[in-house]
C-alpha cells in the first residue's frame, strides 16, 4: 500500500508553466498578473462563450485605454520629476566643490 500525500502547490507550478507560456520579453508585472487574472477567470468557465459579459465589464472595457493612457501620463511626470531632482543635486554637487 502506497500513501500519497499533495504537498498542495500544484495549482501555484502549473501557474509556472502557464507564466512561461504568455511570456513576452517586454511585459511588466502589471501586465502579467492581470493577463493571469483574465485567463484564470475563463477558465473557471467551461467554455470562453460562457463568460457572462456584463455591463461592468463593458463599460471597463470602454474606457481601458483612457485608463491606460492615464497611467502612462503619471508614470512620465514621475520620471520627469525624479530626473530635476537628479539634476538639481548634481549641480548643487558641483557648487559644493
Amino acid at each position: 500500500m502506497i500513501l500519497i500525500l499533495s504537498h498542495g502547490q500544484a495549482s501555484v507550478e502549473r501557474g509556472f508553466s502557464i507564466n512561461k507560456h504568455i511570456e513576452v520579453e517586454n511585459l511588466k508585472e502589471m501586465s502579467y498578473t492581470a493577463q493571469r487574472l483574465v485567463y484564470d477567470n475563463i477558465q473557471s468557465y467551461t467554455h470562453v462563450h460562457e463568460v457572462p459579459i456584463t455591463e461592468d465589464l463593458r463599460k471597463s472595457v470602454a474606457s481601458s485605454r483612457m485608463k491606460c493612457e492615464e497611467y502612462l501620463e503619471e508614470n512620465r511626470k514621475q520620471q520627469m520629476a525624479i530626473s530635476s531632482q537628479m539634476k538639481r543635486k548634481h549641480f548643487c554637487d558641483e557648487l559644493e566643490v
